[in-house]
């Protein structure tokens, strides 16, 4: 999908929350995989990106290490930081380590 930002650490950002477990679990939940459009802004939170919070610029940080990881291939390091991704975003939904847990074994059942 595309979405406008206002830069590239904003669009980073968004990248980072939508592509969290708690995210793409939502958005299993009721879109069909070849469907999925900005619609899905619509019926998930995400809040308006601001430099001052420090999980909106962490979630940023790491969606951009990502992509460089997995350009250069390196899955394992894609892995690792796609685990801090889920916890960042866990803090930015308010979810509880019990909840993302319980998000990543329903998400595994559906992949």
């Amino acid at each position: 999908m595309m979405v406008d930002t206002e830069s590239a650490v904003e669009a980073h950002f968004l990248c980072g929350a939508l592509n969290s477990s708690a995210a793409r679990s939502l958005v299993a939940a009721y879109t069909v995989e070849v469907s999925m459009d900005t619609h899905i802004l619509e019926n998930l939170r995400v809040p308006k990106f601001s430099e001052k919070n420090r999980i909106h610029v962490r979630l940023a940080e790491l969606s951009a290490a990502a992509h460089k990881f997995a350009s250069s291939g390196d899955q394992a390091e894609v892995k690792r930081i796609e685990d801090e991704v889920d916890r960042v975003a866990a803090k930015l939904w308010d979810l509880t380590d019990e909840e993302l847990s319980e998000i990543r074994s329903s998400l595994e059942e559906v992949v």
